[in-house]
């Protein structure tokens, strides 16, 4: 049987117990008041962008010799933290594992001369640039998607996502369709490939059409990474609209004048952009039912706009309109006519005078000369044409 416990032996286990509770909390707190961190942000020299998953050392001093206490791992934005119950000074150095930057020390060249870091519940942001020394290649090829045959000329641009102001990495596609974008530093970058002649869809990598469904290449440091674009043929679905460009806006000049036709090339396929680098033809129909090609030569004075000059060598009228021919994914389109009126200069009077000597009011069966100057409308001469003089009579 058991021997009963004394009161004096159980206050004894209490009292304890007690003491050995309050040690455990108080451990806990000392714990909790101690507990610090130290954060920041690596980021590259090239273009000002995180540097994803870069190492962070830690270095504490002990005894008078620095040492490293620990690492700490960066996300894919570069930025780190890292928590401690030692308040003492830290100093920091970070390093990129691909060797794409030379590492860096926070404030300083080496441990003795890095900027002391105080670890805090509050801390500032410690954050570190390290210089870019070498990055990624990206090459691929692009090609026909139906055919399989290599697309030379074709545009290639890679950008960083997330990027307030992104540096645009850009080349162009060989005759074998291969293209190759050195040193690009570690990130996640939107491929696209365009053709500036329009002759082929854009794509974006991986197979998107728009850039909202692009799915973003992944360059992690230094080495080859591939991506491959396979383009389809640009199916047209052109608009012509005629405008004229004259100072006549009447689309009636004179003999021996000239007037300007002008047309707006749009393609509804692109969301109804302005086409440029279209074979655009001058027509031209005295009744608006047979077409005749002119030799006038078409211009392009901006993006879309298409512009020729024509001569008015003889009054009347006659129909134009303007036309591309077909093509390979390019139906024939063409403006509506427009109706140009030609007609015959305007001539002026000026001048008018009696010729001196001459009576200036002559009476009643009298005779007398009068002078005058015949120009046309622009005020040129116009020589050898019958004037007919009218008078009558005065009643003074």
């Amino acid at each position: 049987m058991k021997a009963p416990t004394s009161a004096r032996t159980l206050r004894t286990a209490c009292i304890a117990t007690l003491l050995a509770m309050i040690v455990l909390l108080g451990g806990f707190a000392s714990a909790s008041a101690y507990a610090a961190t130290v954060q920041g942000n690596v980021f590259s020299s090239s273009e000002g962008q995180g540097i994803p998953y870069a190492e962070v050392e830690i270095w504490r001093q002990d005894a008078g010799t620095w040492g490293v206490e620990d690492l700490a791992t960066c996300d894919a934005d570069g930025a780190w933290s890292y928590d401690t119950t030692d308040t003492s000074p830290v100093r920091v150095r970070a390093y990129d594992p691909t060797a794409g930057h030379k590492p860096a020390w926070f404030g300083g060249t080496s441990v003795q001369s890095a900027t002391d870091v105080i670890p805090s519940d509050t801390p500032d942001d410690t954050n570190m640039t390290l210089p870019f020394v070498k990055g990624g290649t990206l090459g691929g090829w692009a090609g026909d998607s139906n055919s399989g045959y290599p697309i030379d000329k074709i545009r290639v641009t890679a950008w960083l996502v997330g990027v307030t102001n992104p540096v645009v990495h850009q080349t162009t596609t060989a005759d074998d369709g291969v293209f190759s974008l050195p040193n690009l530093p570690a990130g996640s970058y939107i491929v696209r490939f365009d053709d500036p002649t329009l002759t082929w869809d854009t794509q974006y990598a991986f197979f998107a059409d728009v850039q909202a469904d692009a799915t973003p290449f992944e360059i992690d440091g230094p080495g080859s990474y591939f991506c491959d674009g396979f383009l389809s043929r640009h199916v047209s679905a052109l608009t012509l609209t005629p405008t004229a460009a004259s100072s006549d806006s009447t689309l009636s000049p004179a003999v021996g004048g000239t007037i300007t036709l002008e047309t707006t090339c749009t393609d509804a396929n692109l969301g109804g952009a302005l086409r440029s680098g279209m074979p655009v033809q001058l027509y031209a129909s005295p009744d608006g039912a047979a077409w005749t090609p002119q030799a006038n030569p078409v211009t392009s004075p901006s993006v879309g706009r298409y512009r020729t000059s024509i001569a008015i060598t003889s009054v009347g009228k006659i129909y134009y309109k303007f036309a591309v021919p077909a093509a390979d994914y390019r139906a024939y389109v063409e403006s509506d006519p427009c109706l140009v009126i030609r007609r015959g200069p305007t001539y002026w009077s000026t001048d008018l005078s009696v010729v001196p000597g001459q009576p200036t009011n002559p009476g009643p069966g009298d005779a007398t000369a009068i002078t005058a100057k015949l120009v046309t409308g622009d005020g040129a001469p116009a020589a050898g044409r019958v004037v007919r003089v009218q008078a009558s009579p005065w009643n003074g």
